[in-house]
């Protein structure tokens, strides 16, 4: 005689299989690289690091991991990413020397500046 198997127990065991993979690839998806060489990271209404030190030349690239959009927008007019969504990158090469302090026009309580050597 065949056994046959609950309507309950293929429910759970489905269930379960769910959870499992859905477990698994979490780990994998919330889990952030480090940030690369001349890379801001836009985490938690923050730039992080909100100072950074490059050479002349040198390409800066901002990554917002917000769920939400920002700008990095040049106090002076050398540079603006427009809003950038969350996922989105914006680069930038600094051919000059100097001190270049920025912000979020969305927030403005949000700093930041570049250091070019």
């Amino acid at each position: 005689m065949e056994k046959k198997s609950s309507p309950l127990f293929v429910v759970v065991l489905v269930l379960v299989s769910f959870l499992l993979v859905l477990g698994c690839s979490k780990k994998s998806t919330d889990s952030n690289p480090p940030p690369t060489p001349n890379q801001v990271l836009i985490k938690d209404s923050s730039f992080k690091p909100d100072s950074l030190a490059v050479d002349s030349g040198a390409t800066v690239t901002w990554k917002n991991q917000d769920n939400f959009a920002h700008t990095v927008t040049s106090d002076t007019p050398v540079f603006d990413s427009g809003n950038l969504a969350s996922g989105g990158s914006f680069p930038f090469t600094f051919h000059q020397k100097g001190i270049f302090p920025y912000h979020c026009n969305l927030h403005p309580a949000m700093h930041g500046k570049i250091v070019v050597k």
